[in-house]
């Protein structure tokens, strides 16, 4: 790439990186198939991002005296630069020196600039170190985030600025979404400024039919709540979680216990159709600078939300996770920090520097206990990534000074862009093709004497299953293949998702003819 990259440079940059995505179930290439009836909304949300002395520090340069944190994001940057909405919690206040002190966690501007080239478009700032600010410095910050084009909702300069941004409503290839961000445990203030959204359920409730009102289709309450170090999610949340999506919010995601935690589903009758709210309880700190392995652990969340151009319906497509791991080292005398995807480390598909081999094996314990806590309920999300799409991505960002998810360089709905098959009701295979009269491999993941019905909701991997009564016992078989590799490949997935007496079955010709 040069100084004289083009937009059509960038559509092949990004057809590079989703066409390389890898089905971790079958290993199929899919092709996005674009709608003229439907619009698809990909959102994406990470948890905390701590701006504290540390990273400051490890970000300053001494030559030009600037602050440069675009190495934290190097290697995650493709990903969120994928979502048309990409958002998180701001868990620092952006203005000027001193930076990176208790209890503000001030950071430079540059911070902005960063979050937006990785790909972020929304933040939220009612947590922990927002209260602390005063009303000049959160002036500053919103106008920084203004200058960088990143909304903003949770705090507030006065009571005339909440009622104009709360809720927040993007809109995005035609869907509205409202935003709304509440922080448990302070108590509501229209006396000091700047407002931070403190969580009153009566409020709350105000807040979603107001979002309603204002013409939202889907609406997201971001919360900064539970016990700091908690592992799952408590009475307290869980009660708050049903009265939000009870209220209308569609998908809660939560943060501020420093550890990524579980996920509920509660379907709602809706006008004669079923409605499911979602709640991720918190997703942990997507940068860490911890002495902690579940702490520098997290999880991104994606959740792909569609549009009936004709009816107007709503609906929610799919969802699905990827861990992430922070990881620290040491560069020219300085501790540093990188925020990692985890699968992607895992199958060496990509280069780590310095990266310890027992902090690997950290990361690998933490991703499985994330696995664990999220594979009932969803897949995880699987983009494969080389070092030259990586530095290709950082290459183009530098050069175009704008992120890939600008809506002048990416529009998923224009472009026939390859895409890897997580179930999302977008996608289509049109690359297989099965020869009859060749072997057939499948996989049996149950079998039972009475035939039972996979709930596919919390099983998403299997909504494609089918039933086979043979010998007396009703059989459970997905995936259908000639190829050993790809079949195998995918057993290996059904077994970690939930199954591990997963096996291959042989047919020919119809006929089941042997265990492989």
């Amino acid at each position: 790439m040069n100084k004289n990259i083009t937009t059509k440079s960038i559509y092949l940059l990004l057809l590079c990186i989703i066409s390389l995505s890898t089905n971790a179930q079958n290993n199929r290439i899919k092709k996005f198939i674009s709608n003229s009836q439907t619009s698809y909304v990909k959102l994406m949300f990470v948890g905390d991002i701590p701006i504290n002395k540390r990273v400051v520090e490890s970000a300053y340069r001494s030559k030009g005296h600037t602050y440069d944190f675009q190495p934290i994001f190097h290697y995650i940057r493709p990903y969120l630069n994928l979502g048309d909405i990409v958002a998180g919690s701001l868990e620092t206040t952006i203005g000027t020196p001193p930076y990176g002190k208790f209890p503000q966690y001030r950071s430079p501007e540059d911070i902005a600039t960063s979050l937006k080239y990785t790909g972020f478009n929304v933040l939220f700032t009612a947590n922990g170190k927002s209260i602390y600010q005063d009303a000049e410095t959160w002036k500053t910050q919103n106008d920084i985030l203004k200058k960088v084009k990143i909304a903003s909702t949770g705090s507030f300069e006065n009571i005339e600025e909440r009622s104009e941004r709360n809720p927040l409503i993007v809109e995005k290839r035609g869907v509205k979404i409202a935003f709304l961000n509440y922080m448990d445990g302070i108590e509501n203030s229209t006396s000091i400024s700047p407002i931070i959204n403190a969580l009153d359920t009566a409020l709350a409730r105000k807040d979603i039919a107001l979002a309603k009102k204002r013409g939202a289709e889907f609406i997201v309450v971001y919360m900064h709540w539970g016990k700091e170090f908690e592992v799952r999610s408590n009475a307290r949340q869980q009660i708050v979680s049903k009265m939000l999506s009870h209220a209308g919010a569609n998908l809660i995601v939560g943060t501020h216990t420093h550890t990524v935690q579980d996920m509920n589903i509660e379907t709602y009758e809706q006008n004669g159709k079923t409605r499911d709210a979602l709640t991720v309880y918190s997703m942990g700190d997507f940068l860490s600078t911890a002495n902690s392995t579940k702490v520098n652990s997290s999880a991104i969340f994606e959740i792909i939300v569609s549009k009936n151009k004709q009816t107007k319906e709503i609906n929610i497509e799919d969802f699905g996770y990827i861990p992430t791991y922070c990881y620290s080292y040491n560069y020219s005398g300085k501790n540093t920090w990188s925020i990692v995807p985890v699968r992607q480390v895992e199958l060496d598909n990509i280069e780590i520097q310095f990266m310890s081999p027992q902090e690997r094996e950290q990361m690998k314990s933490a991703a499985e206990n994330i696995r664990h806590k999220f594979s009932p309920y969803m897949q995880e999300i699987e983009y494969k990534l080389t070092n030259e799409i990586i530095n290709d991505v950082a290459e183009s960002l530098t050069v175009t000074k704008k992120p890939m998810n600008e809506k002048e360089y990416v529009s998923l709905e224009k472009i026939n862009l390859l895409h890897k098959d997580y179930g999302f009701g977008r996608v289509l295979d049109t690359e297989k093709k099965i020869d009859p009269n060749a072997p057939i491999y499948r996989i049996q993941f149950m079998a039972t004497r009475k035939e039972k019905k996979v709930d596919t909701r919390f099983y998403r991997h299997l909504k494609e299953y089918e039933v086979v009564k043979e010998n007396g016992y009703y059989k459970y078989l997905i995936g259908i293949e000639n190829d050993v590799e790809t079949i195998n490949n995918y057993c290996e997935e059904v077994r970690r998702l939930g199954h591990p007496k997963a096996f291959v079955v042989v047919y020919k010709k119809g006929k089941r003819i042997s265990n492989n």
